[in-house]
């Protein structure tokens, strides 16, 4: 009737209990469990007629169709389980309608992908015989009106897990799963896609294999997967016979199809099937067919959706994929096909990166989560097959994705290793390559290999004698300068960029030069001159380029902020996050929040602050910024040591620290030295022990936790409830002396004490309050009432 199965069924709790409820419902006639070969269909579908047997008062019978091909010979398999004869002339079917017409049966139909034609017999069956269910194991649906399909799915990790030890343990007593060992085994369950077959083969090796060895071995899993056992079917004896049972029954085109689609790594859009495995149509068949074909079929799956506008994206498990190349290999086929993939992946990818940078950049960067192992797969193509410039052709748009996703290190490395074999790409191609791996040292702070690197793009560059050709790289030797603290160096540079685009008319570039030297003039502390700029910046921009505007509010606000206008700072920073929130510029509106949150939290407003800086930090951890999650991060601690909380703000400063040197995204210099000051500040206010502490425990904290630990900030905790506490008398006393306006020599004479020891005062009245210049001491004492 059932046959006895050789062990427990492990992991599927959950499934039994759902198809068994299925089944159980009156209108559930038939009833397909289908999956990818390996899977564990039919032990499933055995356990769960064993748990429903009792529901059939004829009882329940398990047809084997394993060695059927025919369909016509499906009615005699069905026959034999029943025991029913052959009767002079009379068809099967009618011999079969005529035994169950009036009977409660359940019959368990096993492997029907190779008899689909079969499936209408059954729809016969099922309309003659009204107390009849069927149980079907297929890697493909029946496609019948009367079907309800069950998807099995591979094992979660820790079934997975369990499965592994109890058939190991059935080869060798002496095997257990141990602390030293569970990852292994883990691992290995990972690397076979948790599918039950795999698994078992893979755990019967754990014999003369250990799990750490069998590990390194799964390289070439298919090659590994093999059982000796004698009473096993023999499609199921080595992973790669069960795929070949599963590749043999698809026709030639679903065969082409299938094996070029293994070029694919973690998935792919719909549209590329047709312009990598059949741009010419040659093989007769749609994409959207042929896909949909493999997904009746187990061979292919749906992967989530990445946002509600992209396009459907489907994939492989990577055993399959692997089989897919392997028989891609054996076709012939894959150097053509991984060219068209590397062409689909990197031709047009020279997009405006500036205006990627605005307008939906967050689906971008989900776009380009989500191909970014093709992207690489591609990459690697290139590299191979010594045809560089169609990888540096992406330098612009991979080099923005390598610095927001923190992928700057392998982002250097595959460039350089491109422009080493690219000697007879066009000038013009390798000058901005050299530029954007330029741009990637600078992120790292890798100062002098950026300065050269920018350097050789320039001479390039002019070489080429294209004026406007000179632009980025002028410009980007100007931020290194500026990042060195060469302010003079930097002003040529921008100087000269300025020049050039007033003589193009090129206004927008106009607008950021002037916002470049504004920057360098915030950098000497020349306050109103950079004011100044960024205004004239602002005036140059016309409502077409806007686009620029909303840094440039930004900058003005950071200004305003600095000469002790906290009002005036709050004003242009919601102007600046207002506009950049019309412009859909989500990395901007997270930097502008953040600068907002601080100055908001300065001001007093604890709770409007901690909205700010959370709906920022939500922002960054959408986009995938980890270095803008750092500053954000840096923005909470500055939050919670305005609100008395030292141990806390030290905490997440110290996180933030972490996160960029596990990122290689060092403060610039200019950025270290106002941070340092307002964490050394803070630390002042606890024991030094206790500072140590704290700031111990922020660095371990993983990046999810210290996001949500400084999202859970009590923005509602008060304000040290006597601001003047920060301070000594003495101390209150300097800073009302700055606020008239005296230097340190006649706070000397004033105090009468040496000129170093009022510098000293002074430097202890910014730390303490964690301000950077003497005008916003000057502000804060004019606010608490130390000065007028």
């Amino acid at each position: 009737m059932l046959p006895a199965q050789p062990g427990p069924l492990i992991g599927r709790a959950s499934e039994l209990a759902l198809v068994c409820k299925r089944l159980d419902q009156p209108d559930t006639r038939l009833l397909t469990l289908t999956g990818p070969a390996g899977t564990g269909k039919t032990r499933l579908a055995v356990e769960v007629a064993e748990q429903a047997v009792n529901s059939f008062a004829h009882g329940a019978y398990f047809v084997d169709l394993a060695p059927v091909f025919d369909a016509a010979l499906v009615p005699s398999a069905i026959a034999q389980a029943l025991d029913i004869v052959e009767k002079g002339d009379r068809a099967l079917v009618d011999l079969l309608k005529e035994r169950l017409a009036n009977q409660c049966t359940l019959l368990v139909l096993d492997n029907f992908e190779q008899v689909l034609s079969a499936a209408p017999q059954l729809a016969d069956l099922l309309q003659a015989c009204v107390g009849l269910k069927l149980l079907v194991t297929s890697r493909s649906a029946l496609r019948l009106r009367w079907e309800e399909v069950f998807l099995v799915p591979p094992l979660a990790e820790t079934s997975a897990v369990e499965l592994f030890v109890y058939r190991a343990q059935r080869g060798n007593p002496l095997f257990t799963l141990t602390d030293a060992n569970r990852e292994a085994v883990a691992k290995v369950c990972g690397r076979l896609d948790g599918l039950p077959l795999a698994i078992e083969l893979a755990a019967a090796r754990s014999r003369v294999l250990p799990p750490q060895a069998l590990l390194t071995r799964l390289e070439h899993r298919l090659d590994v997967l093999a059982s000796s056992a004698a009473d096993q079917p023999t499609r199921q004896r080595t992973l790669r016979a069960a795929l070949d049972w599963s590749y043999e029954l698809l026709p030639a085109a679903e065969q082409a199809i299938f094996r070029r689609l293994g070029v694919f790594i973690g998935g792919f859009p719909l549209s590329a099937v047709a312009e990598v495995c059949d741009p010419e149509n040659t093989l007769g068949l749609d994409p959207l067919s042929a896909v949909e074909l493999l997904v009746d079929k187990s061979l292919l799956r749906q992967e989530p959706m990445i946002s509600a506008q992209a396009e459907p994206r489907f994939g492989m498990l990577e055993t399959m994929r692997e089989y897919a190349l392997e028989r891609l290999r054996e076709s012939g086929e894959e150097d053509f096909t991984s060219r068209r993939h590397a062409r689909y992946y990197l031709v047009g990818a020279d997009v405006p990166v500036a205006e990627m940078k605005v307008a939906q950049q967050t689906l971008w960067l989900q776009s380009l989560d989500a191909e970014y192992d093709n992207l690489r797969a591609a990459l690697t193509w290139c590299e191979r097959a010594r045809e560089p410039e169609l990888g540096l052709s992406a330098a612009s748009l991979l080099g923005w994705f390598w610095i927001v996703r923190g992928h700057v290190t392998e982002g250097r490395r595959r460039l350089a290793a491109l422009l080493r074999i690219a000697d007879a790409a066009p000038v013009e191609l390798r000058a901005e390559t050299v530029r954007v791996i330029g741009q990637l040292a600078l992120h790292q702070s890798d100062y002098a290999a950026a300065r050269a690197l920018f350097e050789e793009s320039l001479s390039m560059r002019r070489r080429l004698g294209d004026p406007a050709g000179l632009l980025s790289a002028l410009s980007n030797l100007g931020a290194v300068a500026m990042q060195l603290g060469e302010i003079g160096t930097a002003e040529r540079y921008f100087e000269d960029t300025l020049a050039i685009q007033t003589k193009l008319g090129d206004k927008v570039g106009m607008a950021e030069s002037l916002n470049n030297l504004a920057n360098l003039a915030h950098e000497r502390r020349d306050l109103p001159r950079a004011r100044e700029l960024y205004e004239q910046s602002l005036a140059v921009q016309n409502v077409g380029l806007r686009y620029r505007a909303d840094v440039v509010l930004h900058n003005l606000g950071v200004v305003a902020q600095e000469q002790g206008e906290p009002a005036e700072a709050r004003r242009l920073f919601e102007d600046s996050v207002a506009m950049r929130r019309a412009l859909g510029d989500t990395a901007g509106l997270a930097l502008s929040l953040a600068k907002l949150g601080e100055v908001v939290s300065r001001m007093g407003d604890a709770s409007a602050a901690h909205r700010l800086l959370c709906e920022s930090l939500s922002l960054q951890r959408d986009l995938g910024d980890r270095a803008g999650m750092a500053f954000v991060l840096e923005r909470f601690g500055m939050a919670a040591a305005v609100r008395g909380q030292p141990s806390r703000a030290l905490r997440i400063a110290a996180a933030a620290e972490a996160l960029r040197e596990a990122i290689g995204a060092p403060l610039g210099p200019g950025a270290r030295a106002g941070h340092e000051q307002w964490v050394e500040a803070t630390r002042a206010r606890l024991a030094p022990a206790d500072a140590d502490a704290a700031w111990e425990s922020g660095r371990v904290l993983t990046v999810e936790r210290a996001l949500v630990e400084a999202m859970q900030v009590d923005a509602s905790a008060p304000r040290q409830a006597d601001p003047m506490a920060l301070l000594s008398a003495r101390e209150r006393e300097v800073a009302a002396l700055v606020a008239e306006g005296l230097s340190n020599r006649d706070i000397a004479e004033r105090l009468v004490v040496s000129e170093r020891t009022a510098e000293n005062h002074v430097q202890h009245v910014l730390n303490r309050l964690g301000l950077r210049s003497r005008t916003q001491v000057a502000t804060w004492a004019i606010q608490h009432g130390l000065a007028k």
